[in-house]
């Protein structure tokens, strides 16, 4: 019997619309309800056989549940695969997605979310977030319960792991040190949203050496003359069992960030450690990956109503790194606050100085119009927090 991944369009349309049927029912009996109601949902479908679909009647969802605030959840790629390996057992009839199609379905997940509050809001405002499940529950809870408003992290990350690499954990340590205040704090009309609730470079660093070897031995059974075509074909069918084991713990320690705090996604079912992959399935997904970085980052900007930026200028570099000033120039462009906090030691040529200044040598620019240096952390989440009262 087929499962409701594998059966036909048509069926899966049905299915979707009698259990959306059963909702709005229940919804209309209880329209004297006074509070929160939460609707959760998979805003598309990913199978191995049919890749991504959408079954969701966006007409029906506006008209009877009227959603105020649609939140787009996400999380590590690899996690995602784990869930979904371990779900299907190895049964491909309960659906067993590819790394590259679940990236696509979480891309489709983001674009569903802002279609849903595109229809809604020809009638009322909704808003859209998109929100890793990596970060404290209380981020969830505030969102849904207060609407608050969002303040984005902006700080280098790259450049904190080349230092670890050379026993320096200084800039690590300073990072982790400021999402633990963030933990701390008893706020309710805000939330901080941070990029490393989202961590998958780790994953592309260590396969790229095993990746590099299976398509060097990839080309050299291809290019064997001595092979007829059918041990060809089992050589590469062998080739394609060929996995590596990703250890979660090289991605930035969550506990560490967040000091332990309970997480809006508890790990259920437990993933473990070492999680397998297929080496095949890798090899096309590094730009997609890379790719998404940069949507993702942008987006989160988009969606901020401000920017606390942590230390642009990193220790042994005399400017802002690349990927923190494109967030800034996007935030400036669209008149978001940006507030700053900067290690004096690590900018002696005064950079950030310069650049939150009513005018630069150069003259006033965005940056310079939106843009505030703060002396410490405290003053940096304080700042940011008046800013949204």
């Amino acid at each position: 019997m087929p499962s409701f991944l594998t059966t036909t369009r048509s069926s899966q349309h049905q299915i979707w619309n009698d259990a959306w049927k059963n909702f709005s029912t229940n919804l209309i009996q209880n329209s004297k309800f006074n509070g929160i109601t939460i609707l959760i949902l998979h805003g598309v479908y990913v199978s191995a056989r049919y890749g991504v679909r959408s079954f969701i009647d966006f007409n029906s969802i506006c008209k009877e549940y009227n959603p105020t605030l649609i939140i787009t959840l996400l999380d590590d790629i690899y996690n995602l695969f784990s869930r979904t390996e371990s779900h299907a057992s190895g049964d491909k009839n309960l659906g067993r997605p590819t790394f590259e199609q679940l990236l696509m379905a979480r891309r489709n997940e983001t674009l569903v979310g802002d279609l849903i509050a595109y229809q809604n809001s020809l009638t009322q405002p909704a808003r859209h977030v998109i929100c890793s499940v990596n970060h404290p529950i209380k981020t969830l809870l505030d969102l849904i319960i207060f609407d608050a408003k969002i303040v984005y992290l902006a700080f280098p990350i790259s450049e904190p792991r080349r230092m670890s690499e050379k026993n320096d954990n200084s800039f690590i340590e300073s990072i982790n040190n400021l999402h633990n205040l963030i933990s701390e704090r008893n706020t309710n009309h805000l939330v901080y949203l941070s990029p490393l609730a989202i961590d998958e470079l780790p994953l592309c660093f260590e396969a790229m050496p095993t990746i590099q070897e299976y398509e060097g031995r990839k080309k050299t059974i291809k290019t064997d003359d001595m092979l007829d075509d059918e041990t060809k074909k089992e050589r590469l069918t062998d080739l394609d069992s060929l996995v590596i084991s990703f250890n979660k713990n090289s991605r930035w320690n969550l506990s560490d960030l967040w000091n332990d705090c309970e997480l809006i996604c508890d790990n259920t079912p437990i993933i473990p450690e070492e999680i397998e992959i297929p080496v095949s399935q890798l090899v096309d997904i590094h730009g997609i990956i890379k790719t998404d970085i940069g949507w993702r980052d942008y987006k989160l900007v988009e969606q901020a109503d401000v920017l606390a930026l942590f230390c642009p200028v990193p220790p042994n570099r005399d400017d802002v790194t690349r990927g923190v000033m494109g967030e800034w120039q996007e935030a400036a462009t669209n008149s978001k606050a940006c507030y700053v906090y900067q290690e004096a030691d690590w900018d002696l040529n005064k950079r950030i100085e310069a650049l939150t200044s009513d005018a630069g040598s150069m003259g006033s620019q965005p940056i310079n119009n939106v843009s505030q240096q703060v002396d410490t952390v405290e003053e940096l989440l304080t700042r940011c927090e008046k800013k949204l009262e």
